[in-house]
């Protein structure tokens, strides 16, 4: 995947099948013992098949880390010539013989891997809260691990009604989740001079409680600096020593930001208030499992504000994914109280939100995946209390990327454009979930799906 598609493509898949792993394993057994269970039902080879693909991609980024250079490719290598000289007795690749070889060629023990990831069951959730302690100048981090408050047993649903009538007749049952899991963890700080600063942090036990040094001296960039500089600039104001001393920051998403296009398309920034906390504070972002080593799911408390940063300042795919598919598309910024996300997280929808995904929509800079995770996001802010302008942003996107310019008819089909195509499709796709107050589609939306079926050209595409 990554030599056709490219890293980003990679990664991205990646994130997805691990977080497929951890909403389907729940009462299931290990990847070692799913084996035995085919026979009871096939469909777990589909689950065994997920797990452990994404369980070997682990391994290759715990190893690589350990030893530089001897990953899951050099050890398959090895694999494949000791079966080539007959050293693999009757051609049986053994769990036990491949876990030596892993340790062998890596230079570090693996039995705590093995035993969580090969021999157990379940994956991690972490809730974590972090405080920025002036006095001490460190970064104070509660690590909880809290899977067995998960909801154990799954409700019923088509993909897996046969194989729990299966194991119940069969008297098959799950074993225990392991508690706690344990291993390095990568958290990686973005102080406020752009610097990121990794800490690798062992987790132990069900809470960890660690300090981490803080480095920067800088003062927090504010959101709002460029924009400030702008209408400086422009009224012919000089900027004084006091840009000077601040830190640019170089950020995707940082699209329609003139005046007229702010105001043509109904966006909006951050309040003064916000503004004023976020220069208070004396980091960017802070980010958890940073090489990709864990599959679950870690709940990180910060501000909204430092979720935005991340999703606009960090280059990895997997970081902006996490951000657009899990915070912004279930909170409503409110900040009275930015030291908990759960007073924001699954709440109303709000202008700003609008804001920040319409501008990742519509900069071309960003993983097609990411831009339409933003397009699925703005639904949530088609709302009558918000005047419709999520579906108002959806719908310019779409008038902007592939019709005429000051007209809804749409340009003939280019599909040479793969991003743009995949982009093409998730805005209808998008428009399509927008309801109003009694559950019905608005009759703008349907308006618009008739102007572009109507108008659709095709006469250009190839015939094979």
């Amino acid at each position: 995947m990554r030599k056709l598609a490219g890293n980003n493509e990679y990664r991205y898949q990646q994130k997805l099948a691990s977080e497929q792993v951890f909403e389907q394993d729940v009462e299931r057994y290990s990847i070692h013992q799913l084996g035995a269970q085919l026979d009871i039902d096939p469909s777990e080879y589909e689950f065994m098949a997920l797990k452990s693909a994404v369980v070997l991609f682990i391994l290759d980024r715990r190893l690589t880390k350990a030893s530089g250079a001897a990953g899951v490719g050099r050890i398959i290598t090895r694999l494949l010539l000791n079966a080539k000289t007959g050293d693999l007795q009757n051609g049986e690749l053994s769990t036990d013989w491949f876990h030596r070889l892993c340790e062998k060629l890596g230079h570090t023990k693996l039995d705590a891997f093995f035993k969580q990831w090969v021999y157990g069951a379940g994956c991690p959730l972490f809730k974590v809260n972090q405080r920025f302690n002036k006095k001490k100048l460190v970064v104070e981090m509660n690590i909880y691990q809290i899977q067995r408050e998960r909801k154990i047993k799954p409700e019923l649903s088509p993909t897996n009604f046969m194989r729990e009538a299966k194991e119940q007749v069969s008297e098959v049952w799950a074993p225990e989740v392991s508690d706690p899991f344990t291993g390095p963890m990568t958290i990686r700080i973005h102080e406020a001079d752009g610097t990121p600063y990794e800490h690798i942090v062992e987790i132990k036990d069900t809470h960890t409680k660690i300090e981490i040094p803080y480095n920067t001296k800088y003062k927090r960039l504010k959101r709002s600096k460029r924009a400030k500089e702008r209408a400086m600039a422009a009224n012919g104001m000089d900027l004084g020593g006091e840009a000077e001393n601040d830190v640019l920051l170089y950020c995707l998403g940082d699209v329609l930001q003139s005046e007229d296009e702010v105001k043509d398309w109904r966006l909006v920034d951050w309040g003064k208030e916000e503004e004023d906390r976020m220069g208070q504070e004396s980091y960017e972002w802070i980010r958890m499992d940073a090489d990709f080593e864990w599959i679950g799911k870690i709940d990180l408390i910060m501000p909204i504000y430092m979720y935005v940063s991340q999703l606009q300042q960090d280059r990895d795919v997997v970081a902006q994914y996490e951000v657009s598919s899990k915070k912004l598309q279930g909170c409503n910024f409110v900040l009275t109280n930015p030291q908990s996300l759960q007073h924001v997280l699954k709440q109303n929808a709000h202008p700003l939100m609008s804001t920040i995904l319409v501008r990742t929509l519509m900069d071309r800079r960003y993983f097609h995946g990411i831009r339409t995770l933003a397009a699925e996001g703005l639904t949530k802010c088609a709302t009558p209390s918000l005047n419709w302008v999520g579906q108002y942003h959806l719908e310019r996107a779409f008038q902007e990327f592939f019709c005429f310019a000051d007209s809804p008819m749409p340009r003939a089909n280019d599909f040479s454009d793969r991003m743009g195509y995949l982009l093409q499709k998730a805005i209808p796709v998008a428009l399509s979930h927008v309801k109003d107050e009694r559950g019905k589609v608005p009759m703008s939306v349907r308006r618009f799906f008739v102007d572009k079926l109507k108008f659709n050209d095709n006469s250009n595409n190839e015939v094979r």
